[in-house]
């Protein structure tokens, strides 16, 4: 019987990207310049926005060590 410790990363930040079809578009954090649009579903009234979070290397010359990465994230939704 073994029980993992397990401890926060080092090194590394998230980035994240809108993904629509095969495009693939880093998110600018904090930057209300950076929008993404979408026409509502006309039979559903809905919209499906597809994001992915990747750990990145904060700094290059800096060791990035295994572990969680702890992150609270909030979005604006805007209707027009």
């Amino acid at each position: 019987f073994c029980i993992k410790k397990h401890n926060p990363s080092d090194g590394v930040n998230i980035a994240l990207h809108n993904i629509d079809g095969s495009t693939v578009k880093q998110v600018k954090i904090n930057n209300p310049g950076d929008v993404y649009t979408k026409a509502l579903d006309a039979t559903t009234k809905s919209v499906t926005y597809d994001f992915k979070a990747s750990y990145v290397r904060a700094v290059n010359d800096q060791t990035a060590t295994a572990g969680y990465v702890k992150t609270n994230t909030a979005y604006t939704v805007t209707y027009q």
